[in-house]
C-alpha cells in the first residue's frame, strides 16, 4: 500500500471516531440510562468511579418543580477556550431526574447547546422521549466533547472507541 493510500485511510478512520466522555456517577445508579444518551448526543460514554478534570459529574435527583434537571456548569465554547488557556480544571456537573431525553438534554448544555423552539429538538425546554439533536448541534457536541476528552483529561490517555 502507498503512503498516501494508508494516511487517508487513517484519517478516514480517525474522524469516524466519537469522542469518549468521562461521567462520575455518585451514587452509581442509573449507569445504563447514561449511556442510552450516547447514541443521541453522538459521543461514546465511559462510567468512571471518580470525579475530577476531564470529568463529568453526573447526579439523579427528584424533580424539582416543575425543573428535571440542571447543567451546573454549562460549557459554551468561549468559556471552554478561556477554561483551557487559564489552566482551571475542567469539571463539569449536571443533574436530572432519571429519564432518558432529560439525562440527554442537560449534557447537551454542558456541551454547548442552548434551548431550541423547534418541535422534536432534544434541546427544546421540555423535550420528548424520542426528541434528538440536528447534524449542526451534534457537531457541536462532537466538537467540544474531544476538546474536553484531551486538554483537560489528567488520567490516561483517552482511548477512541469507534462506532
Amino acid at each position: 500500500m502507498k503512503a498516501a493510500t494508508i494516511l487517508a485511510v487513517l484519517l478516514a478512520a480517525a474522524s469516524a471516531c466519537a469522542p469518549v466522555v468521562r461521567v462520575h456517577v455518585p451514587d452509581g445508579q442509573h449507569t445504563d440510562t447514561i449511556k442510552q444518551t450516547a447514541d443521541v448526543l453522538g459521543v461514546r460514554i465511559r462510567i468512571v468511579d471518580r470525579p475530577g478534570s476531564g470529568v463529568v459529574l453526573y447526579e439523579f435527583r427528584d424533580a424539582d418543580g416543575s425543573i428535571c434537571g440542571e447543567a451546573l456548569e454549562k460549557t459554551i465554547p468561549d468559556t471552554l477556550r478561556e477554561t483551557l488557556r487559564d489552566g482551571i480544571k475542567c469539571e463539569l456537573h449536571g443533574w436530572s431526574c432519571n429519564r432518558v431525553h432529560f439525562v440527554a438534554h442537560e449534557p447537551g448544555h454542558i456541551f454547548g447547546l442552548s434551548h431550541v423552539d423547534a418541535d422534536g429538538n432534544l434541546m427544546q425546554p421540555a423535550p420528548r422521549a424520542d426528541s434528538t439533536l440536528t447534524k449542526a448541534q451534534r457537531a457541536q457536541v462532537y466538537g467540544l466533547a474531544h476538546a474536553f476528552s484531551y486538554a483537560c483529561w489528567d488520567g490516561p490517555a483517552p482511548q477512541q472507541v469507534s462506532p
